[in-house]
């Protein structure tokens, strides 16, 4: 697990350790970054919380430099098989990191997913109004090229073996969405699990805050319409699930996707 931090208050970061304490997740090792200056208070309370748990928990501390170099010098020094993400003021439920895996494993073309998540305040309360991530990768393909981010950034796990030698990028508010793209490029295919993996709180001062301009948005989106090409994906395709985006119209783009598979076929 790759825990970026970055002044992330203590009792916050407790609770996000604590939630990964509770992981069924046998081999969990949780790699937590510090983006600056260490508080020793908090390094103090880090520690003993990991102890009482029972939690493998690598402390590194590096210069202030940034949430992607901090993620990469994360993955350079990680050796596992299976690398997942997670911010530092988010809850990993605890059957998350196994069932990402055990679906991994399970489908041996994919190279990456994300799950569901549940949006909540500062306090852990959820929102009342929800996102749905696509599943399938088609539909992740047609997502992306069509509107946005079709996999939430702290719920990422990937095979080590299938990243090569691409890393995050500085991308302000994207950087997640670009890696996405670079090995979309590379033919990997991902997916997002069914169930909800991850509460993720939203406040002003969250590194993931900062707004993405529309230039990086519109050019996001082309190479991933690059990429649903490089895999095959049909215009006719996108434009269905573009309509289903905007209408919402779930039922009738199951009927229209029915309608032009039907006549593709004949």
């Amino acid at each position: 697990m790759l825990l970026p931090v970055h002044r992330t208050e203590t009792s916050v970061l407790l609770q996000a350790l604590a939630g990964l304490a509770l992981s069924t997740e046998q081999d969990l090792i949780v790699h937590l970054g510090l983006d600056g200056p260490a508080d020793p208070s908090q390094l103090e309370a880090v520690s003993k919380l990991a102890a009482r748990c029972g939690l493998q928990l690598q402390i590194h501390q590096f210069p202030r430099q940034g949430l992607v170099v901090t993620l990469n010098k994360l993955i350079d020094l990680s050796d596992s098989e299976y690398l997942a993400r997670q911010d530092g003021d988010d809850m990993s439920l605890p059957t998350r990191l196994q069932e990402q895996r055990e679906s991994l494993e399970a489908q041996p073309e994919m190279s990456f997913c994300g799950t569901q998540m549940s949006r909540c305040s500062a306090e852990l309360v959820p929102l009342r109004h929800q996102r749905r991530y696509p599943r399938q990768f088609l539909s992740q393909l047609a997502y992306a090229s069509c509107l946005n981010n079709p996999i939430a950034h702290p719920t990422l796990m990937l095979r080590r073996a299938h990243l090569g030698d691409h890393r995050y990028r500085d991308v302000p508010g994207a950087e997640d969405w670009q890696l996405y793209v670079d090995l979309w490029g590379d033919g990997r295919r991902s997916f997002n699990t069914r169930s909800t993996g991850l509460l993720y709180r939203t406040h002003p001062g969250q590194i993931t805050a900062q707004a993405r301009d529309g230039s990086t948005i519109y050019r996001l989106q082309q190479a991933s319409l690059q990429a649903s090409r490089l895999h095959g994906l049909a215009p006719q395709w996108l434009a269905v699930h573009w309509l289903s985006q905007s209408l919402k119209l779930t039922e009738g783009t199951l009927a229209l996707r029915r309608f032009w598979q039907s006549g593709r076929s004949s």
